[in-house]
């Protein structure tokens, strides 16, 4: 969020009923009025298996 509150970003997955990870979003907020955000950007894409860890 910027210091002044007009801006936020959120990420995460999206999971199914399951509760498995099927995809990922990510979404800027913007701030209207007192206590109204309105999405400006909402992006998602599929869900994908982070790599295993190099030892």
């Amino acid at each position: 969020m910027l210091a002044d509150g007009t801006l936020a970003h959120s990420t995460g997955p999206v999971r199914d009923p399951a509760g498995k990870p099927i995809a990922r979003f990510s979404s800027v907020w913007r701030l209207e009025a007192r206590g109204t955000r309105r999405i400006g950007f909402d992006k998602g894409e599929a869900w994908q298996e982070p790599a295993p860890a190099k030892p």
